[in-house]
């Protein structure tokens, strides 16, 4: 349906927006068109592409056949880029608000650049068209001033929402070789968080960290900071919790003796 050119309401915004189907799968019969192929992929980026036989094949067996290269039919990242088109919240400062858009540029991805360049927009017929066009957008708080928009905008509308996503889920897809479109349930940092003010009874506690190194330790720290918490790499009695891989060491014998919570990952 195309969007009313008149203001669109504008309610509170849902502390629980709601959550897109995911699918992990794209059947496809051999005389498909390419364009339901494209419209699917934009839908569901990260999906594996499998064949009407593999399906019917499930079914007369009563198992899930291997996903080999048989059945599975293969579509390059690079055309799944092509197909998708983001906005970048404003939440993000200038710098890395470029950064990430170099990325996906990179990437083969378009940008919705005058969204990305709105703290605050504007409930327009033009706005609508530009959020709905979107099938990402990045951000790193579902309170985000571009997520509210496009959660008003979608609802009154009558669209399913773009994929609300945040730059860890960007930096994940571009870890493999391949430059996957990752899936945002495969990890709890790929979503923005509910508020950037914390999780209550969480937020502005200082967390520790100790046997975790590398990635690990990088992604403990980002865990920490979304729930709205204070890192630190030093210990100290007035530390709330100690985030520990293992319950030995230095510091967990002092988090024992000093009575600092410790937690695992």
């Amino acid at each position: 349906p195309s969007p009313s050119p008149s203001p669109f309401p504008s309610p509170s915004p849902s502390p629980s927006p709601p959550q897109r189907f995911i699918a992990s799968h794209i059947v496809l019969s051999q005389h498909a068109e390419t364009t339901l192929l494209d419209r699917a992929l934009r839908s569901q980026p990260h999906a594996k592409v499998m064949s009407l036989e593999w399906l019917c094949r499930c079914i007369v067996e009563k198992r899930v056949i291997p996903e080999d290269s048989t059945y599975c039919l293969r579509v390059t990242s690079k055309r799944r880029w092509s197909l998708l088109r983001f906005a970048v919240c404003p939440s993000y400062s200038k710098e890395y608000a470029d950064a990430l858009c170099a990325r996906l540029t990179a990437l083969g991805a378009s940008i919705e650049r005058k969204l990305c360049l709105d703290e605050q927009p504007s409930y327009t017929a033009e706005t609508a068209q530009r959020l709905v066009a979107c099938t990402h957008v990045l951000a790193p708080a579902f309170t985000s001033p571009l997520c509210v928009a496009v959660l008003r905008v979608c609802r009154a509308v009558g669209y399913e929402r773009p994929w609300l996503v945040t730059a860890h889920w960007l930096l994940g897809c571009l870890r493999g070789a391949e430059k996957e479109v990752l899936s945002p349930a495969e990890h709890v940092l790929f979503q923005p968080v509910r508020t950037a003010d914390g999780v209550p009874g969480l937020a502005g506690l200082t967390f520790g960290v100790t046997g975790y190194e590398g990635d690990r330790r990088r992604e403990v720290r980002s865990l920490v900071l979304a729930l709205g918490g204070v890192y630190t790499e030093v210990l100290k009695p007035t530390t709330a919790l100690l985030v520990a891989a293992h319950r030995s060491g230095a510091k967990y014998e002092k988090a024992l003796q000093w009575g600092v919570q410790v937690i695992d990952r």
